[in-house]
């Protein structure tokens, strides 16, 4: 075991001459070690199950960090039994051993991320303690390898870390499907856990179709998305919705009240052909996507500081019943048969189900993703994020140099292009609700 000392500060390509090789002297070890970081998603045991079972038939030992980055950062690596748990058979994680952090190391001492350590290009020991803390507790486990499973925050690390001589090994994890996992084709393939959320999602669908058409309701129905609407669009295809509104569809210089306009337009013409029911699909992205007008209304209490955690389909539920009630009453002087507009969420009901209701085509490709990475291990593929191709049966790596915008190490995200196979469907739904028939002719 030999540990790494900083005591002024040096350029990442200095520090890695020194950090390599204390990683690459514990490989003869064979141990690795398996964290999962960011926010939660389907699937994530499975692939990690498949790296382990993948690993073990070369001999390797898998440990696996309870917390994620939480226990490097500030457990005793001597108290290896209580924090860090060996791997050594599949299924050991079916219980829930390992937990995901959202413990970041690339930290300073006052607790802020530091965004300027890409541009900096330098390793400060007093600002970027945590990292050298992480550096030696691995040393000291005797792990030499790095795998890591996460989403934007971690990419980031990942590029980082990679740049400092870490042995990483990284796969995405996020259920909504916003990370380009091909360069060349930036729209193929889904983030696992995605299909799994669908699925989810139309239970909710079913109730809430049944639950509007039974007293002529509108049902605002929000699902995960923050940075892409794949999700949305997915399950309003799969569940046949009609409405379905996500980021990708507000134009360019839109307001929050224009784009609640065009919503109401869509109720009011279902209900000049006599339909006084309707489901409409949001995506959480919208938020995001207001977030300069939702700031500025510090009066509405519906709102939380964050955007991405703001109840965007109550607002736009509130905001499009008034108009809708507006534009209605200069249409028809006769009781509207529309009841009432509400809100359901189902945003945390389907990020991450069990195993066992799980998509078949998901859990395929968690082992499938599970046996890249460990090929990736066993080949000392490092700095490199795990790919699976489904249809194929193959693995694959792309660099992580290539994931990133090198000038900040920001991830690079994708959302729903208009030329995509999902937008298509979408309109093709939107097509077929302008066209259908009215149940009766409209009159005063």
């Amino acid at each position: 075991m030999s540990l790494v000392e900083f005591d002024h500060c040096v350029s990442l390509a200095q520090a890695r001459k020194i950090i390599r090789p204390a990683f690459e002297g514990n490989l003869r070890e064979k141990k690795a070690a398996l964290a999962l970081v960011g926010g939660p998603a389907s699937g994530s045991d499975l692939v990690a199950e498949a790296t382990l079972a993948d690993l073990a038939r070369q001999q390797w030992a898998v440990m696996g960090m309870r917390q994620g980055f939480f226990d490097l950062m500030y457990r005793d690596p001597l108290r290896e039994n209580a924090h860090y748990v060996s791997l050594d058979k599949p299924g050991s994680l079916a219980d829930g051993l390992l937990t995901t952090s959202r413990e970041n190391p690339l930290m300073k001492r006052n607790g802020s991320i530091d965004s300027a350590f890409i541009a900096n290009n330098v390793l400060d020991p007093e600002n970027h303690v945590m990292i050298i803390t992480v550096i030696n507790k691995l040393l000291a486990l005797g792990a030499s390898v790095l795998i890591l499973q996460g989403g934007d925050g971690t990419l980031s690390l990942t590029y980082c870390l990679n740049r400092l001589g870490f042995l990483v090994v990284h796969v995405i994890k996020s259920v909504d499907d916003d990370y380009i996992l091909f360069p060349d084709d930036p729209q193929a393939g889904h983030t696992y856990g995605f299909e799994s959320a669908v699925k989810a999602i139309q239970p909710h669908i079913i109730s809430a179709k049944e639950d509007a058409q039974s007293e002529n309701t509108i049902i605002f129905l929000q699902c995960l998305g923050r940075g892409s609407g794949a999700i949305a669009y997915q399950a309003a295809v799969d569940g046949e919705v009609h409405g379905v509104w996500a980021a990708e569809d507000v134009a360019a210089g839109e307001t929050l009240h224009q784009f609640c306009v065009r919503i109401a337009d869509f109720i009011v013409d279902r209900r000049k052909r006599g339909i006084a029911h309707a489901v409409v699909v949001l995506s959480e992205n919208l938020a995001i996507r207001f977030e300069g007008e939702l700031g500025k209304l510090k009066r509405d209490r519906l709102l939380n500081p964050r955007p991405s955690t703001v109840n965007i389909g109550a607002i736009i539920a509130k905001r499009v019943e008034k108009i809708y009630r507006k534009k209605w009453a200069k249409i028809s002087s006769l009781r509207d048969r529309v009841y009432r507009m509400r809100n359901e969420g189902c945003m945390f009901t389907c990020r991450v189900v069990p195993r066992k209701s799980m998509s078949i085509g998901d859990r395929t490709y968690c082992r499938g993703l599970g046996s890249a990475i460990a090929k990736l291990v066993l080949t000392g593929q490092f700095g490199t994020s795990a790919r699976w191709d489904p249809v194929r049966g193959t693995s694959a790596s792309v660099p992580i140099r290539m994931l990133v915008n090198p000038q900040d190490g920001t991830s690079i995200k994708r959302m729903v292009a208009p030329g995509s196979s999902l937008y298509h469907a979408v309109q093709q739904l939107r097509e077929a609700e302008k066209n259908s028939k009215p149940l009766y002719p409209f009159s005063d």
